[in-house]
């Protein structure tokens, strides 16, 4: 066993309270105490930068490494870490419905944007987050209305000539 790992002893692996302890996995429990050291070691100074440093340099090591250890070593929340990811991909998604929407001069709405995201790029998205990113970049259909001619006119306009020359006057009422 190898002495540099805190938490073994002389006799194996000890609990908080110092007393000897059987794992059925030990081996699998001193690779994941390796993986860390080695997590520390290759990512020196973790808590330099702001929190998106962060979060950037545990999507790179991700593959190799739980995320909720590497949250733990770079102190910052697992659930953070996902909104995150979820804020980067929907910058991904918006430059994509932008593109769309440009390509055809803002005729189509949220339904007819997300056909088009699918047959010209290929990517499914639910129409209710195409919506959602549509409301955020402040974009919407451009809409052609029917024209209403409705022109007032003045009453001295409307009248017409009287060219009869009919007496219109009542002497009395009816």
């Amino acid at each position: 066993m190898d002495a540099k790992i805190p938490g073994t002893g002389r006799f194996g692996l000890m609990n908080q309270r110092g007393r000897r302890e059987v794992y059925s996995d030990q081996d699998r429990y001193f690779q994941k105490l390796k993986r860390k050291q080695n997590a520390k070691k290759v990512l020196r100074n973790l808590h330099a930068g702001g929190e998106e440093q962060r979060y950037k340099a545990i999507e790179v090591v991700a593959s190799s490494y739980p995320v909720s250890s590497l949250c733990k070593l770079f102190k910052v929340s697992r659930s953070g870490y996902y909104v995150y990811l979820k804020r980067k991909r929907d910058k991904e998604a918006a430059s994509l419905i932008s593109q769309v929407y440009v390509r055809y001069e803002g005729k189509y709405g949220y339904r007819q944007i997300q056909l088009f995201l699918w047959h010209d790029n290929g990517v499914w998205m639910n129409h209710k987050k195409v919506l959602r990113l549509m409301q955020k970049l402040g974009i919407q259909a451009k809409t052609h209305r029917k024209r209403r001619v409705n022109v007032t006119y003045q009453a001295g306009e409307r009248v017409v000539e009287n060219l009869l020359n009919r007496n219109f006057t009542a002497e009395k009422p009816n």
